[in-house]
């Protein structure tokens, strides 16, 4: 097993130039944050029937990986009742009929006796992967101004286009852009043996690795852009997947066929009626008392408009009513001020916006 998987990123050397990208955009020094991942894990589904098999199970088109350009996919692992188990990464190998699948490191267990399930008679073998680090490259000085929400889209024309989703390659380490938006900037996939120092010498000079201990954690980062991922974020069982944001982030396809949970989901994307989703929190200054997840968030009027899901200093997530809380003129949790505002990635306008007001 373990040669085999180091075979991986040989075979990536020579893979198709479709996937190629020089990972910069400019001649200026771009200064990056590179964390391992340690909270995040691997499994390699294989065999003739896989695409067929997760196609059934996941939120997301497993056909996307027929554009040569596609290398991963932001897919959900639904149960019966249409609620979040899983949030997970499927990443495209050379291998022929051949994936990694990345998921939060307490649930991976969980996850393949979810795949063994519905394995049933079908070609597929799973197994776990403990020969590979998962990294995540993002922009240290990244700001929420009114530069970012000036790019804000629409439905139709998504900030993030599944066939950019390139991959840069070398002998042992793989950098493929995160699947969900741009801001988020890179996944790197990369043997065990691996360490920061290595991964630096294999990027272009142009990217600085900001080596600074008090920069932004990968955590906090996502709260900033009102991100939730894994256990902490998303219980599973728990969170629907569009309360979670999962069509905004690409990983729910309303064109594919049938899969475990779509019913729910189909349903309430077409009525359009989403009133509660993920939003980032910002905090006036960092909280000194203990928070806990699902503790209440009250606007002025001390009337519930959402839940704690998380925080990291003075950057928070919640699950929060979208029109009171933009409607909010104070918001507070444990009496502490707090802000939230709807992503800049979020849609222009979205359905559940016009037909909450026009319910108003």
């Amino acid at each position: 097993m373990s040669k085999q998987l180091f075979g991986y990123f040989k075979k990536l050397t020579s893979w198709s130039k479709h996937h190629h990208q020089r990972i910069h955009s400019s001649t200026k020094k771009n200064l990056r944050c590179l964390e391992q991942l340690e909270n995040r894990s691997l499994l390699q589904v294989k065999g003739t029937d896989v695409s067929n098999f997760l196609q059934g199970l996941i939120t997301n088109d497993m056909r996307h990986f027929d554009d040569v350009a596609v290398g991963n996919i932001y897919a959900i692992f639904l149960n019966t009742k249409g609620r979040v188990l899983f949030d997970t990464i499927i990443y495209k190998i050379p291998e022929d009929n051949c994936y990694l699948i990345e998921c939060d490191k307490s649930l991976i267990d969980q996850l393949r006796r979810h795949l063994m399930i519905y394995k049933l008679r079908k070609k597929v073998d799973i197994s776990f992967v403990d020969e590979i680090k998962i990294w995540s490259m993002f922009d240290v000085n990244f700001k929420l101004d009114t530069t970012n929400d000036l790019v804000k889209t629409s439905l139709t024309k998504q900030l993030y286009s599944l066939n950019e989703n390139h991959v840069d390659k070398s002998d042992d380490v793989v950098i493929y852009k995160d699947p969900r938006i741009h801001d988020l900037c890179h996944r790197i996939l990369t043997k065990s043996s691996i360490k920061k120092h290595d991964i630096i010498k294999k990027l272009d000079p142009v990217i600085s690795i900001d080596n600074n201990d008090t920069s932004s954690s990968y955590k906090e980062f996502r709260y900033k852009l009102g991100i939730g991922e894994g256990a902490d974020d998303l219980p599973p069982g728990k969170p629907l997947p569009l309360e979670a944001n999962c069509d905004y982030l690409h990983g729910i396809s309303f064109h594919k066929g049938c899969y475990i949970g779509q019913e729910l989901t189909a349903r309430t994307h077409h009525t359009g009626i989403v009133r509660k989703r993920l939003m980032p929190l910002t905090f006036d200054q960092v909280p000194q008392v203990e928070l806990n997840y699902d503790d209440n968030i009250v606007d002025d009027n001390d009337k519930s408009i959402g839940k704690l899901r998380g925080h990291v200093g003075q950057h928070g997530l919640g699950l929060m009513r979208i029109i009171e809380s933009v409607n909010a003129k104070t918001i507070k949790l444990a009496n502490l001020l707090v802000n939230t505002k709807k992503p800049y990635w979020w849609p222009l306008e979205s359905r559940t916006e016009k037909i909450n007001l026009a319910n108003k």
